[in-house]
């Protein structure tokens, strides 16, 4: 009869702490197509937009060294930011360099992540994806298929990163 009650506390004390162990599921981008913007919209909740901004502020400072950063600007309330990630892609077998603008704006208790803008270095030029370039080039079709992994992966990554520093709390030591 003991075990019985043994092994109910164990079984309830086990879904307990996996019902208060789970995890807030950000929204996440998807690159199954290269229309652009991309959104997603996030919740930090008991956050004020003034509070997120200035979070989202010191994390760019922090996240980008000088080599990816190639512009920040605050226009109306939103953060925009040109970065460049280097040889993230592979395009007709070469390395290039992924460059992508985003524009992050606030409200309470939420953040607006978009993705407005990539383009990719190829050999002295900087091409913008967009789903035309899908159409008239096959081979840069084929390269940007194999590349939505790796893209969905990098800026949900990178959602991720902002995501952890607006809720990290600046008491730490």
């Amino acid at each position: 009869m003991t075990f019985k009650y043994v092994l109910a506390f164990c079984f309830i004390s086990l879904l307990s702490n996996l019902s208060l162990s789970q995890t807030t599921e950000l929204p996440s981008f998807n690159f199954e197509n290269y229309e652009f913007p991309k959104v997603v919209v996030v919740d930090v909740k008991e956050k004020k937009a003034k509070v997120i901004r200035d979070k989202t502020q010191s994390w760019i400072d922090s996240y980008f060294t000088k080599e990816q950063l190639i512009g920040s600007e605050n226009s109306e309330g939103t953060l925009v930011v040109k970065a460049v990630s280097k040889n993230l892609l592979s395009i007709k077998n070469l390395s290039n360099d992924l460059i992508y603008t985003l524009k992050i704006s606030f409200r309470d208790q939420k953040y607006r992540l978009e993705i407005s803008q990539i383009s990719y270095n190829y050999y002295t030029e900087i091409r913008r994806i967009t789903p035309l370039n899908l159409k008239t080039d096959d081979a840069i079709k084929k390269d940007l298929v194999k590349s939505q992994p790796i893209l969905t992966s990098f800026f949900n990554d990178l959602n991720l990163n902002l995501y952890n520093s607006i809720l990290k709390d600046n008491d730490e030591w």
